[in-house]
């Protein structure tokens, strides 16, 4: 390429092994095309090879927004051949164990010459701070361990849209618990998991959103008016065809929000892998999959191709909440049987979801939801694995920002009425 002249790489630094840590996780970066290793909580300090490569890939995702392509490390970089297939998740665990591992033959080396010297102080001193890294296995604990049980009164949880809810669940999402919303296509079921996101930063959570299927312009456009709740002047201001009351309405709900969330989609690279929920869980306390049918396995074999497929999908999200303890819900399509029954007010069945009867099977809560009219929807938490199984209806009018439950009286009213005006 003109005008570029390769590395000589004559240092240690930069003619390591291609199979160490660090070479294995720059490869993993340059195929996924982002060079991100703060996500993955990889620091300089970690890095103990191929220091001029890692600072060159820094700068260039700091400066384009991507990983430099292959070409270009290539010619700056003759002596670095990248290694196929390797998942970046494995790679920056090894990295941290790696450097985990020299810190500790560090601490060793300064323990025994204080001891050497009689110094216990100075013995002592060589382990304060110290870490294990993220993700070690933890010991297990014991059944008669009194303070198991003190944790379940502490734990915090993320409180749900719906009392009805709210009260079945014992006070909402816990921390590790997978939870499915599902319906079938265009009944809703978007505008109502940014209910349960909006509650959650309401709430202080800092959360997550993976969107397959819907441009994070759009959804961030959704989530911002949720969260202004029926604060009209906030709900006018962010409705302006003026930018700068658009930017006064942001930040007007911004003050009234602790939380946050972020949202992510195609845009933003391979976002609908298992192993980008990994990121996220490990990153974020509450993440929303939109949706469970449009996601991958980590062969790239897609959940719609095959059951077994969407059954795997499953099975490691469940694995991800409770390795990580960040909460998951998950947005599901259920089948066409479901509609076999078009007069019938009552919501999907559990085995109603498509593609995998796994879904049900590892998911804490799974709740369905059935449009009844233009305004009226039928919620129903077909399975509660801390309560007991309920039925509840909610308005569903997101020009006017209201989809509060109501009881099946008013819900019947206003059936009556969108048949009446034939809007449904």
């Amino acid at each position: 390429m003109p005008g570029l002249r390769p590395f000589t790489g004559s240092s240690r630094d930069d003619s390591e092994d291609l199979t160490s840590p660090e070479a294995l996780l720059i490869s993993a970066f340059l195929h996924q095309g982002r060079f991100d290793p703060e996500r993955h909580h990889i620091t300089g300090d970690d890095i103990d090879g191929w220091g001029k490569l890692w600072e060159f890939c820094r700068d260039y995702q700091t400066k384009a927004g991507s990983a430099p392509p292959l070409s270009l490390v290539k010619t700056m970089f003759p002596e670095f051949t990248p290694s196929p297939d390797v998942d970046v998740s494995w790679a920056a665990s090894k990295v941290r164990n790696a450097a985990a591992l020299r810190d500790l033959r560090h601490r060793s080396r300064q323990m025994l010459m204080a001891v050497n010297d009689e110094d216990v102080d100075g013995a002592f001193g060589a382990f304060d701070g110290l870490q294990r890294p993220r993700g070690h296995r933890k010991d297990p604990v014991s059944v008669f361990d009194h303070s198991v049980l003190a944790e379940d009164f502490e734990v915090g949880k993320i409180e749900v849209p719906f009392p009805t809810l709210q009260r079945a669940s014992t006070g909402g999402i816990a921390p590790g618990e997978f939870w499915v919303l599902a319906a079938r296509l265009g009944t809703g079921k978007t505008h109502i998991g940014l209910e349960f996101m909006a509650r959650a930063a309401m709430a202080g959570v800092n959360a997550a959103i993976a969107s397959y299927e819907m441009p994070h312009k759009q959804v961030n456009q959704r989530l911002i008016r949720k969260m202004a709740g029926r604060d009209t002047g906030l709900l006018r201001l962010l409705d302006s065809d003026d930018e700068t009351e658009r930017k006064k309405g942001i930040d007007g709900v911004r003050e009234r929000v602790p939380g946050n969330v972020v949202v992510f989609d195609p845009s933003h690279g391979q976002i609908n892998s298992t192993t980008f929920v990994r990121e996220l869980c490990s990153d974020y306390e509450f993440v929303m999959l939109d949706h469970l049918g449009l996601m991958q396995n980590a062969e790239g074999k897609r959940a719609i191709d095959d059951w077994r497929v969407q059954a795997w999908i499953s099975n490691v999200v469940r694995e991800t909440t409770l390795a990580t303890s960040a909460s998951v819900l998950a947005l599901a399509q259920v089948n066409r049987t479901a509609e076999s029954s078009p007069n019938s007010t009552r919501a999907p069945k559990a085995s109603e979801l498509s593609q995998s009867d796994a879904i049900g099977q590892d998911a804490d809560a799974v709740v369905t939801m059935k449009r009844l009219s233009k305004r009226v929807m039928r919620y129903e938490a077909v399975k509660l694995r801390e309560g007991p199984n309920v039925g509840w209806y909610s308005r569903f009018e997101p020009t006017r920002n209201r989809f509060d439950e109501i009881s099946k009286e008013s819900a019947d009213e206003l059936r009556v009425i969108d048949v009446s005006e034939e809007d449904f």
